[in-house]
């Protein structure tokens, strides 16, 4: 399985009111079917696995058979004419077919098969639209899901381009003579939809509008990245199942469909930890069980997350270390400072002092520091060296203590 779903145009731009849960299922069936598409009459997933892709509980079964059923009984059509010049869509000649052919559910397991025309146009589009299976699970309505396919492609051009209201009824389903009234279509349909593609997908779209007459008669929508709600997005299916977190999945008996999913949904970092959590257990009667449910619940390992406590710590520690540095050094820098300051004022001091006063300081410094076993040899009656490092410093002290601070 892919990450993503070639969707040919044809394939998502038809009138296809299957409803929610129909309509992500069949994204998930073609996912699965999509590399064997060609080779086989005939496709294999399980009930639980599906469920588990399009965000739906898998023992309200009934509601899983309606949904398959109502893809068996709708038809699909593809325009082949390609786009117009206004890059809105022309049906210059289309082709039909059901969305879904035979299906049995038999222990749990769905087989199913797409009709032989169908598997022509959706293995090789010659236009073609990728759905995100991780990104689809996201959506509560199908007019969200719908309107969110068919915007998805045109992010990098930037606009849908405009085509008729009637045209994008068609599109999303909203056929019901209801939305006759542009208003009603418009209150109902459009902006629910426009909201919740905004405010869940990895899209931001705003709807433009043209009028013929006084009537609203073409729609079209603008469209970015919403980098805000991006989706973590995994390599190419070659990379995955290239990797030790795919191999290990299948080790495990997880199904291949989901492995690829589950890698692309939550990245091989998050899928390398859960594996290695479940390294750690013994006596584990069903690893694949125990490792979905470290998936879904986000369980810890308990020496994982001794090892992450002690990294923890141990950049705490370097941080700590980096800032006393920092702090030392901009104390350091002060002091520094405040040493050439008092320097600078002991100096100034010297300069405008008389002899008489410089007698009397010389005098009082002599008898204070003379018995100091530091300083005290290099003193003699009535005169020192300032050349001698310790006599200059403590010389200087002795003047901003008793007459700089004081004066």
């Amino acid at each position: 399985m892919k990450k993503e779903v070639k969707k040919h145009i044809g394939a998502i731009r038809v009138s296809n009111p299957v409803g929610l849960i129909s309509r992500k299922a069949w994204n998930v069936l073609l996912v699965n079917a999509y590399d064997n598409l060609l080779k086989e009459d005939e496709y294999k997933i399980s009930v639980k696995t599906l469920s588990e892709m399009i965000g739906f509980n898998s023992k309200n079964s009934h509601a899983l058979k309606l949904a398959l059923q109502k893809l068996q009984t709708t038809l699909v059509e593809w325009d082949i004419g390609g786009q117009s010049e206004g890059k809105g869509v022309s049906f210059e000649r289309f082709r039909s077919v059901q969305m879904l052919g035979a299906v049995d559910v038999i222990n749990g397991e769905i087989i199913y098969d797409y009709h032989p025309k169908l598997k022509e146009v959706l293995y090789n589009p010659i236009l073609y639209q990728k759905i995100s299976i991780a990104q689809q699970k996201v959506f509560n309505t199908a007019y969200g899901l719908y309107l969110w396919e068919n915007c998805l492609r045109y992010i990098g051009v930037g606009t849908t381009g405009f085509s008729t209201v009637e045209l994008w009824r068609k599109l999303l389903g909203a056929t019901a003579k209801t939305y006759d009234m542009y208003k009603k279509f418009k209150e109902l349909v459009l902006t629910p939809a426009i909201k919740e593609i905004n405010k869940l997908s990895n899209i931001y779209i705003t709807l433009k509008t043209k009028r013929t007459g006084r009537k609203i008669s073409h729609i079209a929508f603008d469209v970015i990245e919403n980098k805000q709600k991006s989706l973590l997005i995994s390599d190419g299916l070659m990379d995955i199942k290239n990797s030790h977190e795919y191999k290990s999945l299948k080790e495990f008996s997880v199904e291949d469909v989901y492995a690829i999913t589950l890698i692309q949904e939550y990245g091989y970092k998050y899928i390398n930890e859960k594996i290695e959590l479940l390294k750690e257990q013994t006596n584990i009667d069903s690893p694949s069980g125990f490792l979905m449910k470290a998936i879904e619940k986000d369980w810890k390992s308990s020496i994982l997350e001794a090892k992450k406590e002690k990294q923890k710590q141990e950049r705490k520690r370097k941080e700590n270390i980096i800032l006393k540095n920092l702090e030392n050094e901009k104390i350091a820098k002060k002091e520094s400072e405040n040493r050439k300051k008092k320097i600078k004022d002991i100096e100034e001091f010297l300069e405008i002092a008389g002899s008489e006063i410089l007698e009397k300081i010389n005098s009082s410094f002599i008898e204070k520091y003379k018995s100091s076993i530091h300083i005290g040899k290099y003193l003699k009656l009535e005169e020192f060296d300032l050349e001698n490092s310790a006599v200059k410093y403590n010389y200087y002290d002795f003047i901003h203590n008793n007459y700089i601070i004081q004066s």
